[in-house]
C-alpha cells in the first residue's frame, strides 16, 4: 500500500521547475529525507483521477514558518487544488544534493 506523503493545502508554480505542493499539516514521512531527494509519486486529485510523476523533497518558507513539501515535475502545467493527495509509488532514491536555500513564496 502506498504511503501518503502529504495532502495539499496550497501550491504554486515555479517556472521551469514544476509545482510546489505545500501540506496542510507537517509531513512526517518527508522529515527524515535529505532535501532534493527524488521520489516516484502518484498525485491523486480530488476528482480521483491520478497522475504518476517525479517529485523532490523541498523546504518551503512562508510567514516565518519552514516546512517540508514537494516539487512535482509535471510534463504539462497542472494545478494542484487543496485536498490533492500525493502518495509514494516506489522506493525512495536518497540524494545528498542540497542547495541550502528553501523555496520562498
Amino acid at each position: 500500500m502506498p504511503d501518503l506523503l502529504l495532502t495539499v493545502a496550497h501550491s504554486f508554480r515555479v517556472p521551469g521547475l514544476g509545482m510546489v505542493a505545500i501540506p496542510a499539516e507537517a509531513a512526517p514521512l518527508l522529515l527524515p529525507l535529505n532535501l532534493h531527494t527524488p521520489l516516484a509519486v502518484t498525485v491523486i486529485f480530488p476528482d480521483d483521477h491520478s497522475e504518476s510523476v517525479t517529485a523532490t523533497v523541498e523546504e518551503i518558507e512562508h510567514v516565518g514558518t519552514t516546512r517540508r513539501g514537494l516539487l512535482l515535475e509535471f510534463t504539462t502545467p497542472t494545478s494542484l487544488p487543496p485536498g490533492t493527495r500525493v502518495v509514494s509509488t516506489e522506493a525512495m532514491l536518497v540524494s545528498n544534493n542540497s542547495m541550502g536555500n528553501p523555496y520562498l513564496f
